[in-house]
């Protein structure tokens, strides 16, 4: 019956009292009814007054907040997630700057007929001519052709009557082997590919020649005995 005494329950003894006091004023020996004389559970709802059941039904103030609780352990860590959709391409990138062209200009120069020298010092017969467009550029040459000789030829490409390495020189025995195509053949005809590279040129015309010799006693030395039309390839190129 203790419980009774806080809260609602003070309602319940003030009626149980006023049930005492009420008795009291009708018996001839009233006595006073206390919690110990009340069995638990034995009053219940339907015994109160209709007043003390509003009472009772009514919601209580809010009490205070209570103090706030200690954070709670570490949780274990979730399972690893599914992998998420394929994002979109990106956008294209910036176009980066122009690159270093391989060739500035190509010149093909024909050449047709055949050149031939007959004694052991040399001869030059011009090919063609080209115009060179930037002074730091170097030029390339090819020459794709045949030769001819009973013992011994050499041929030489050259710029401005002189060879790759800067030297006009006819001797065999003297002149640079630089972009020399030589052959012993014994009369039969052979293809040979004429190569030499020049750097240094200045810009504008520059002429193209041949250096034919033949390099053992009275022979002769025959380039593009065959007569096919044939021609030089000039190709200007950034230098290095």
């Amino acid at each position: 019956m203790r419980r009774l005494v806080d809260g609602r329950g003070g309602m319940a003894l003030t009626f149980v009292i006023g049930l005492v006091i009420g008795t009291a004023g009708s018996a001839t020996a009233a006595r006073l009814i206390t919690g110990k004389q009340i069995k638990d559970g034995s009053i219940t709802a339907r015994d109160l007054s209709k007043a003390v059941r509003t009472e009772l039904a009514k919601t209580g103030a809010k009490g205070d907040a209570g103090v706030k609780g200690d954070p709670g352990v570490k949780g274990d860590p979730g399972v690893k997630g599914d992998p998420g959709a394929k994002g979109d391409p990106g956008g294209r990138g910036d176009a980066g700057p122009p690159g270093t062209p391989a060739a500035i200009k190509r010149t093909q120069i024909p050449v047709t007929g055949k050149r031939t020298q007959n004694v052991t010092s040399f001869a030059v017969f011009a090919l063609g001519d080209f115009t060179k467009q930037s002074a730091t550029s170097r030029v390339d040459l090819t020459y794709s052709t045949d030769l001819q000789s009973e013992d011994g030829c050499r041929v030489q490409l050259r710029v401005d009557g002189v060879n790759a390495a800067g030297s006009n020189l006819g001797d065999s025995n003297t002149a640079t082997s630089i972009g020399d195509a030589r052959i012993r053949n014994g009369g039969a005809r052979v293809p040979a590919v004429v190569l030499a590279s020049f750097d240094g040129l200045a810009a504008g015309p520059h002429v193209v020649s041949l250096a034919v010799a033949a390099q053992s006693g009275a022979v002769t030395c025959t380039d593009n005995p065959s007569e096919i039309a044939r021609a030089v390839i000039v190709d200007e190129v950034p230098a290095g």
